[in-house]
C-alpha cells in the first residue's frame, strides 16, 4: 500500500484512504502525511490517525475529511494543518467521541483565545496557540453514536459526550453567520462508514 501511494503520489488529485485496522492504520497515514502529494485537491482519511507533520506536503488541497480519531485534540494547537495544508478550504471532521477538550479547543481556534477565556473564565496561557490555516472558509463536525450500554463507565461515556455536543452547540450558535469568518457547522451524530466515504469521492471527483 505504501509502495502503490509513493508511485501515484505526484499524478493524484483526490483520494479516499480507508484503514480499518487499529494495527496499521496509525502508521500508514502517518507515512501518507510525510509523502507529498503536489496536486492533491481532495483527501479524505478514515481510521486512527495522527496530525500531518511535514510542512508542504499538500500544498493545492482545498477539502480535508478526517475520520476516526475520537478525540483530536492537538489538531489544531499543533498548527499541523497550516503548515502542511496552507490552501484548505473545507475541513470535515467526523466520529467524535467524548471530546469535550477538542471541542474547547476548536471554539478557541474560531473565536480566538481571549473571547474564550472571558466566556468560560479559564486559562489557557500555558498551552500553545492554535491557528487555523487563512484559507480556511468551512469546518464541520460531526459525532459518532454514543454506546448504549448500562456500566456506569459506559453511562459516564453518554454524559460526556452530551456536554461535549452541547459545547460544540454553543460555537454553532454563535458562529451565524461565521466565527471569525469561517462558516461553522455540526451535522447529526451518525457514524460514517466505507460506503458513506465511497460515496462522497464519487460526488467529489464528479
Amino acid at each position: 500500500m505504501t509502495r502503490l501511494l509513493l508511485l501515484a503520489a505526484p499524478h493524484l488529485r483526490s483520494l479516499a484512504l480507508i484503514v480499518s485496522s487499529p494495527f496499521q492504520s496509525t502508521a500508514l497515514i502517518s507515512r501518507l502525511f510525510r509523502t507529498s502529494f503536489p496536486n492533491m485537491i481532495d483527501l479524505t482519511i478514515s481510521g486512527f490517525y495522527p496530525f500531518p507533520s511535514s510542512a508542504g506536503k499538500f500544498p493545492k488541497l482545498k477539502s480535508l475529511h478526517l475520520n476516526g480519531n475520537t478525540n483530536p485534540v492537538g489538531l489544531f494547537q499543533t498548527n499541523c494543518l497550516t503548515k502542511s495544508c496552507p490552501s484548505l478550504r473545507s475541513l470535515y471532521i467526523s466520529g467524535l467521541q467524548v471530546a469535550g477538550p477538542f471541542a474547547m479547543e476548536l471554539h478557541e481556534a474560531l473565536k480566538g483565545r481571549d473571547n474564550v477565556e472571558n466566556e468560560r473564565d479559564v486559562d489557557t496561557h500555558d498551552l500553545p496557540p492554535v491557528e487555523l490555516p487563512k484559507s480556511i472558509q468551512r469546518i464541520v463536525v460531526q459525532a459518532g453514536i454514543p454506546g448504549d450500554g448500562v456500566t456506569p463507565s459506559a453511562a459516564l461515556a453518554r454524559l460526556k459526550h452530551k456536554v461535549m455536543m452541547e459545547r460544540l452547540g454553543e460555537v454553532e450558535s454563535s458562529s451565524i453567520p461565521n466565527v471569525g469568518g469561517v462558516l461553522f457547522a455540526v451535522r447529526k451524530s451518525g457514524d460514517v462508514g466505507p460506503s458513506d466515504i465511497y460515496r462522497s469521492w464519487i460526488e467529489n471527483i464528479g
